[in-house]
């Protein structure tokens, strides 16, 4: 997780002060770049929780690897962008 999170936290920096130099907005550089660092730490998070409850369930852990950790990631993450954005934005 503290992998993960020094991930996030720097590609989610990275692209705020690619926004702050380009558009020069501040409010926008933080929903976009704290939905990116979320984004990348729930998406690891969901790598390695979904096989490991697929293996706990005696089940093939292989089949959460594609769909089920992609799906749950792509749902979380736009929850992450319409979220901030909405709670920053109002």
């Amino acid at each position: 997780v503290r992998t993960a999170a020094l991930l996030g936290v720097a590609c989610g920096g990275v692209v705020a002060l690619v926004v702050i130099a380009w558009r020069r907005d501040l409010l926008g550089a933080a929903v976009i770049g704290g939905a990116i660092a979320a984004s990348i730490v729930t998406a690891c998070v969901f790598g390695v929780l979904w096989p490991a409850a697929i293996r706990a369930l005696e089940a093939d852990p292989r089949i959460a690897a594609g769909p089920l950790v992609l799906a749950s990631t792509d749902v979380a993450t736009l929850l992450f962008y319409l979220g901030l954005g909405a709670a920053l934005f109002g």
